[in-house]
């Protein structure tokens, strides 16, 4: 009759196996299928060249290498090890830089219009999201901040066949404490959507506070203040002082009128 295993012994045994187990898991499991294959299976999976440095770091290996044992672990029906893998790499240290996401300078630039700061804060905070795992953070910004490039696009365009001016355009800016740009595209978009006439509402409001325009954010030139100053028997710094003032009333008509336009 076989004797029975000691108790020590079996203890044993469960530890071995247990470490050896531990062993496994530690180490990327080898599948018998080609490095194409693994890098293909990376590329149709839903991780990205941030996660794939992640998964390199977290077994020392490279940026490369962790894609293809990305490719490993789904093949081998163990994909879901992917986030833990990728969650204990992040509380190892191991994090992303911007030339690690797919985005441009472009890209830096929209995102720091959209988030306020400035471009290479913008890449850094976006590093961040996709180490993070939260890369759709930063895509959906960069979707939203496109949507309000394209809608100022058409207002500029919208105010570019206003005929309002520059000057038109920095007085309803300052009236809001805003730049000359932003003045644009709120006018452009009273234009668009039938309100022009309140435009000149807030004209009216910017000019009681003070706001006024200079020589040069008026449509004249050297040679119209040269003629005005005869037309109008003053010196030249005081011609362009006149026309300045009448542009920023609204006036550019007695300015065209004296010129014989």
């Amino acid at each position: 009759m076989p004797r029975k295993p000691h108790f020590k012994h079996v203890m044993a045994a469960l530890m071995l196996s247990a470490s050896a187990g531990s062993m496994v898991a530690a180490t990327p499991a080898l599948a018998q299928i080609s490095e194409d294959q693994k890098f293909q299976l990376f590329a149709n999976s839903d991780y990205n060249y941030c996660d794939a440095r992640l998964v390199g770091k977290y077994f020392n290996r490279d940026t490369y290498e962790g894609k293809l044992l990305i490719g490993v672990k789904i093949h081998n029906g163990i994909g879901n090890n992917i986030p833990l893998i990728l969650n204990e790499s992040r509380m190892a240290g191991n994090t992303c830089r911007w030339q690690d996401v797919p985005h441009s300078y472009d890209d830096a630039v929209a995102l720091g219009n959209y988030w306020g700061v400035e471009p290479h804060q913008a890449k850094a905070k976006a590093a961040g999201f996709y180490t993070s795992g939260q890369s759709g953070v930063v895509t959906g910004a960069l979707a939203n901040a496109n949507s309000v490039l394209v809608r100022e696009r058409g207002a500029l365009a919208a105010y570019g066949r206003s005929g309002f001016s520059y000057c038109d355009a920095k007085l309803v800016g300052a009236n809001f404490g805003e730049t000359p740009y932003e003045g644009k595209v709120f006018i452009g978009n009273k234009v668009e959507n039938g309100l022009i006439e309140t435009v000149t509402d807030y004209l009216e409001q910017s000019r009681d506070r003070g706001n006024k325009c200079r020589w040069g954010e008026v449509p004249y030139d050297y040679d119209d203040a040269e003629t005005l100053a005869g037309a109008w028997n003053m010196s030249i710094p005081n011609a362009k002082t006149t026309i300045a003032r009448f542009v920023t009333l609204g006036r550019g008509d007695i300015v065209d009128t004296s010129l014989g336009r």
